[in-house]
């Protein structure tokens, strides 16, 4: 047993969890990056993006980059950098059916579009958005169709423009809730994420609002900070708590993995993740200054 495995049993036992509760995806640690392929180390990366094809990008947030990767035969082979004018601190990501870049950069609180091959190819403009409060993005998505859903904290909403960048809705944020992070579904369903509560909210396709998704994962995580949608259900990073919980489509809880530490598949203060159909788990581990792969245990 992995030690990866063997601390998500020993977590599930500790919380009295019986053994169909415990993870039902379960992630062996395949692979780590601390630096490019040049050797220049990652500096408390904070995104990642990732495709179906083995293509990896990584937001190195402290060094104003993105470093590309390729997950081949369970290792991460470092490639170059990309680094452009227009992109001072990126922290989340996104790739797009073009195969495009689109980070969102923390200073500017703009989202940033880089071509395949590492050029600048500008910035995402939408067009026709209600005026609210102001437009202050903290985090976005791209659905399957190239539809925008981009998080506006500014005005406590959601807001959905389409591949153009033109206004289609909103949906008002939850009162009180303090969104972090989002997520959208292939059905269209929207979720949104209170980090302080460690809350789900969901909206499903055409709703006029969001409502709350199962029970609180207060039990399960200390803040979590980003969460990400897949055909199984759902998984939340846990970025005060080091680890990565799974729900059901419900927001039911199913498991948690991962924990602190500084080995081969433990995480500090992990940001993003990324999965794939297949069950690879891309993380950018902030705090340990570096990116890890891990694989689904058939």
């Amino acid at each position: 047993m992995s030690q990866v495995l063997r601390n998500a049993c020993l977590l599930a036992a500790a919380l009295g969890l019986s053994a169909s509760a415990r993870a039902a995806t379960a992630l062996a640690h395949a692979s780590t990056a601390y630096a490019d392929a040049k050797g220049a180390p990652l500096r408390y990366p904070e995104g990642v993006a990732c495709d179906e094809a083995g293509r990896v990008v990584v937001a190195d947030s402290a060094n104003g980059r993105l470093v590309s990767f390729t997950f081949a035969n369970g290792a991460l082979l470092p490639g170059g950098e990309v680094k452009v004018a227009q992109l001072g601190y990126p922290v989340r990501l996104q790739l797009d059916g073009a195969g495009r870049v689109l980070a969102l950069d923390q200073r500017a609180r703009r989202i940033v579009r880089v071509t395949a091959a590492g050029a600048f190819d500008g910035f995402v403009e939408l067009k026709g958005v209600p005026a609210a409060r102001g437009l202050f993005p903290t985090a976005f998505r791209i659905d399957r169709a190239g539809n925008l859903y981009l998080l506006d904290a500014a005005s406590s909403r959601v807001v959905v423009a389409d591949a153009a960048g033109t206004f289609v809705r909103q949906l008002e944020l939850p009162r009180g809730a303090v969104v972090v992070d989002l997520a959208v579904d292939g059905r269209g369903t929207v979720y949104a994420l209170d980090g302080p509560a460690a809350a789900l909210y969901s909206a499903p396709k055409g709703a006029a609002a969001f409502k709350p998704l199962g029970p609180s994962m207060r039990e399960y995580a200390s803040f979590p900070g980003y969460v990400v949608a897949t055909e199984r259900g759902l998984f939340v990073v846990d970025k005060n708590g080091d680890g990565l919980l799974e729900l059901g489509p419900d927001g039911s809880f199913k498991g948690r993995q991962l924990s602190i530490g500084w080995t081969d598949g433990l995480v500090y203060y992990p940001g993003q993740v990324c999965i794939t159909s297949r069950g690879e788990a891309f993380i950018a581990d902030r705090n340990n200054h570096r990116v890890q792969a891990f694989t689904a245990v058939k």
